[in-house]
């Protein structure tokens, strides 16, 4: 099981985000995907025939990528990396190309996860700035 985010964050210094060049970013994901290999969490799975049919167990699931948990890997804040995926700063035109590349990536991950999973549509389009109401007709 993987070290969990909070324990990797706390084991920084505290001080100024830190200031990520093109390579440094690119590493900073490079770790952060191969640590997320083994972020698990435990679900609860119904057991659905046999003696044990009705109840459930636990089962280990990789957790999904997101740009939060990235941001606190890298030690920079969520609103700078949405800033350098935005490409609209000249400071961090550099910095476009690979961010852009990381968001997709974990944005990948994250739909991947989604369709294996039981989960509701919300949970699918919020993440991307979609409306977060879903209705059914129930007759």
């Amino acid at each position: 099981m993987a070290e969990k985010i909070q324990d990797i964050v706390f084991k920084r210094p505290f001080g100024p985000p830190v200031k990520h060049t093109p390579e440094s970013l690119a590493k900073a994901a490079a770790d952060y995907f191969e640590w997320a290999k083994s972020d698990v969490i435990l679900v609860n799975e119904p057991i659905k025939s046999g003696e044990l049919a009705g109840t459930c167990m636990q089962v280990e699931r990789v957790a999904p990528m997101t740009i939060q948990k990235f941001c606190l890997f890298a030690g920079i804040d969520r609103r700078t990396f949405l800033n350098y995926c935005a490409g609209e700063n000249e400071l961090y035109a550099n910095l476009f190309p690979i961010s852009r590349a990381i968001k997709e990536a974990i944005e990948s991950n994250q739909l991947d996860g989604a369709c294996m999973w039981p989960c509701s549509p919300s949970q699918i389009c919020c993440p991307w700035g979609q409306a977060c109401s879903v209705t059914t007709d129930s007759a």
